[in-house]
């Protein structure tokens, strides 16, 4: 069984993916039908919001995952503990922080305001975290990284993951009440 967290953190993990290939594209997309412009910036103004906050909730997630390699409560002191930075170690320290980094900058509005920005950083969020990059960064031959991020099973979880995005999104304006019909 997965405890809650787990459950959380594959949640929270599948916002971000969502969230780092919808909104590119989004901020790509143009057209000159009013109803569909306003749309796709509420979206991407909603999904700024919940990503801010989700990212302070996922670092949370990731520093109580990390408290115990840190902490020793036996009887050595804790400047004893040999924590392992490499593998599986770094990328859980690592991933939270990068998205904590990477999603505390969508507070800042002259810089999710401009077009480039609003491409760049969720690729940012998208790529940086990603135990593929953490694999790739750490090892000698990628190809076998490579190889596994385009399997089958890869790109069914992304598009899961656009899905949950897409509708977690979407019910947070519906609950919001910000798309009503103005007649």
């Amino acid at each position: 069984m997965h405890s809650v967290t787990d459950i959380l953190n594959v949640l929270l993990r599948s916002v971000f993916v969502g969230f780092g290939i919808l909104i590119p594209i989004l901020a790509i997309a143009r057209t000159s039908d009013l109803k569909t412009i306003q749309f796709k910036d509420l979206f991407i103004l909603t999904a700024i919001q919940m990503v801010r906050i989700l990212g302070i909730i996922y670092f949370i997630l990731g520093a109580v995952a990390v408290y115990p390699l840190f902490i020793n409560t036996g009887t050595e002191a804790a400047s004893n503990v040999k924590v392992d930075l490499t593998g599986y170690g770094m990328n859980i320290i690592f991933a939270p922080l990068m998205t904590l980094v990477i999603t505390q900058l969508f507070w800042i509005k002259k810089l999710y305001m401009k077009r480039k920005v609003l491409i760049m950083l969720p690729l940012l969020l998208l790529i940086l975290p990603s135990s593929l990059f953490m694999t790739i960064a750490q090892s000698e031959n990628s190809a076998p990284a490579l190889n596994a991020a385009f399997s089958w099973q890869e790109i069914l979880k992304t598009i899961i993951s656009i899905i949950i995005f897409f509708f977690i999104t979407f019910t947070i304006i519906l609950l919001g009440g910000k798309l009503k019909d103005k007649k």
